[in-house]
């Protein structure tokens, strides 16, 4: 998904928008995020598995498994 594009409206001419996927918590608005969140979803072949507080993107995988 590396090369992927998402696009949401914004209030400015231009916005670009870094995912750092070590941060432990990023916030997003929600549009923003929806798009993030369906890409993702379409992108990852895991089960998903409830998160803890608003962690949606939670997936269920074996110690030793490869990802």
């Amino acid at each position: 998904m590396r090369d992927k594009r998402i696009e949401f409206e914004s209030n400015s001419e231009e916005e670009n928008i870094v995912i750092d996927s070590g941060t432990t918590l990023t916030f997003f608005p929600d549009d923003v995020y929806t798009g993030l969140e369906s890409a993702m979803v379409d992108e990852i072949d895991l089960e998903r598995v409830d998160g803890q507080i608003s962690l949606k993107l939670c997936y269920k995988i074996q110690r030793d498994q490869q990802y």
